[in-house]
């Protein structure tokens, strides 16, 4: 790999000297103008300037991160309340607010939306399908799986893991029984030859027994308790 060397940089100068270092080459000397090099550290201090912009909000000092936080469990637990409340709740101003909804859109929300009744748009089945490769995966194999899994609206999220001796899983929603069915031998037909294995776990939202709705308020709490109680 190339490695340069600095020579000399003298002030009064006006080039620089730098020797380049090749693999089982001879060294050959290098003449940088000053402008040259000007240009080279303005470029590297914008890339360091603009990755720090994109650190996660951790790298924020303490009370910004509070108030972002504070924030976004708030959103969780209802994003249809309007900046004015919000404002309120967070004993801040408007714009504070406007400001902080602006960051964390940014770099913490993907998307505000909600969580349907699914019985009453008509969907009685969720199905968690974890599935075993036959193969260590390829690049080729990962993009047919995004494409299939893609082109099913009726699939929530897809994603590689570990556990269960599955290499992934799949979480889909269906009208009924008969409607999985199809799903599930089409999902077969198409795929079968990559699997060596394939379970599936299915939920009746109308027969089956919810011991906890399904909910982000709970993640909220939680972001809320670690603010009261902050670890060291």
């Amino acid at each position: 790999m190339n490695r340069l060397i600095y020579k000399y940089a003298c002030p009064g100068c006006q080039r620089f000297s730098l020797f380049q270092r090749l693999s089982g080459c001879e060294e050959q000397l290098l003449i940088v103008s000053t402008t040259v090099l000007l240009k080279i550290m303005m470029l590297a201090q914008n890339f360091i300037y603009s990755f720090t912009q994109r650190l996660p909000m951790k790298q924020k000092n303490p009370a910004q991160q509070e108030r972002l936080t504070r924030l976004l469990s708030e959103l969780i637990k209802n994003s249809r309340k309007s900046e004015r409340d919000l404002a309120k709740i967070m004993d801040t101003s408007q714009p504070t607010v406007n400001r902080l909804r602006k960051s964390l859109e940014e770099q913490a929300i993907l998307q505000y939306t909600l969580i349907p009744n699914f019985a009453y748009i008509g969907y009685d089945i969720i199905a968690f399908m974890f599935v075993r490769s036959k193969d260590p995966m390829t690049v080729a194999w990962r993009d047919e799986g995004r494409k299939f899994a893609m082109e099913q609206p009726n699939v929530l999220f897809a994603s590689t893991g570990q556990g269960m001796e599955s290499t992934g899983m799949m979480i889909s929603v269906h009208k009924d029984y008969a409607d999985f069915t199809k799903f599930h031998q089409d999902f077969r037909r198409e795929w079968g030859k990559h699997l060596a294995e394939n379970k599936t776990f299915l939920i009746s939202v109308k027969g089956d027994i919810t011991v906890k709705p399904f909910s982000f308020d709970y993640l909220a709490e939680c972001m809320e308790k670690e603010l009261e109680s902050p670890t060291s």
